[in-house]
């Protein structure tokens, strides 16, 4: 009976390990997909201010050399991907589903944009927010919200390092389409992706109906 309770556990736990790992890897390609998707709408986004004779105000970041590098993944990556996500998921969104699902996304999504004070990243940082609060909202996990913030980061601050800045996109009707196509389709697969994720406590649940 001992051995059964037991195989029946490490069956559990493997099939639990798994869907953690198979989430993770989802995670990663939906942060892929939101530098790619979202990044270019906020770059359009700079663009039209700029083409109205504001210049924003943008943060580059320094990464000269390995260490540099290494002490941007520190400070940029690791730390916001923890600090941010207590304070904006863990307890505002918290705070703020007492109202509404939808608001709760939202609001906390736009105090999420204003935090960074700084308009050359205020559509994404919207956009961002509004996919770690449906994560944290889906799936009952703040860590997968940290893990998804700092593999945003993480790649931003390496392609930078590897790449350097790129200069501003051209504001344009064919840059508009581009961007709009872009950004569409990166949501249907964010969405996606967004919904193959595992529920935390899905399978007690199933458990407790059968």
């Amino acid at each position: 009976m001992r051995s059964e309770k037991f195989g029946c556990f490490a069956s559990e736990t493997e099939s639990k390990t798994k869907k953690i790992a198979f989430d993770i890897v989802l995670l990663f390609l939906l942060g892929l997909i939101c530098i790619v998707s979202f990044l270019l709408l906020n770059e359009g986004f700079i663009a039209l201010i700029t083409s109205w004779g504001w210049t924003p105000r943008e943060v580059l970041i320094d990464t000269a050399n390995f260490w540099m590098w290494l002490l941007a993944v520190l400070v940029l990556a690791i730390l916001p991907a923890v600090v941010e996500e207590i304070v904006f998921r863990g307890l505002l969104l918290k705070l703020f589903l007492r109202v509404g699902v939808v608001f709760a996304v939202i609001a906390s999504s736009i105090i999420f944009a204003i935090y960074h004070l700084n308009w050359a990243q205020l559509v994404y940082q919207f956009i961002f927010g509004i996919i770690l609060a449906s994560i944290v909202v889906r799936t009952k996990r703040l860590w997968y919200a940290m893990i998804l913030h700092f593999i945003n980061n993480f790649i931003v601050i390496t392609y930078t390092y590897i790449v350097g800045d790129t200069g501003t996109l051209a504001f344009n009707w064919q840059t508009i389409f581009i961007m709009f196509t872009v950004a569409i389709m990166g949501s249907l697969f964010a969405i996606a992706i967004v919904k193959s994720l595992s529920v935390k406590g899905e399978e007690k649940n199933r458990k407790a109906i059968d």
